[in-house]
């Protein structure tokens, strides 16, 4: 079973793909939608101390960010993937699964925060998490 949480598009004038207003939304977007994500995870017998491999995903609009952040997300050991899309904003994607993470809400906050972080000085957008209950 998979829970994605995926941002909202909006798209920056300033010539970034993900302006500084987008990142600080998003970091709020992504943080506020914790406590729901973890509500409907602990249904399933999920709790503080479980720990889970996550799901990530981000979207760029050139393929040289795309492998900038694609190598920040393997130097932490994460299994990445990257490619081109077809639409035309969002032109390449990169995703992956992170080793595992306590799944307390201070952990994935933290976590959250990072990959918001991280999309945001490689000028990408972190579209959000999910999981498998099957690890």
């Amino acid at each position: 079973m998979r829970f994605f949480k995926r941002a909202h598009d909006k798209y920056s004038t300033s010539g970034r793909f993900v302006s500084e207003q987008q990142h600080r939304e998003n970091i709020a977007r992504q943080t506020s939608m914790l406590t729901d994500t973890l509500a409907k995870l602990r249904e399933y017998g999920v709790t503080d101390e479980t720990q889970l491999q996550l799901e990530f995903l981000f979207y760029t609009d050139t393929h040289t960010k795309a492998l900038a952040l694609a190598s920040r997300l393997e130097d932490l050991k994460y299994r990445v993937d990257h490619g081109k899309l077809s639409t035309r904003r969002r032109s390449y994607f990169v995703s992956g699964w992170t080793d595992t993470i306590r799944m307390s809400i201070q952990n994935l906050e933290q976590w959250c925060c990072k990959m918001c972080d991280f999309g945001f000085e490689c000028d990408c957008d972190f579209d959000g998490w999910g999981t498998s209950l099957d690890q």
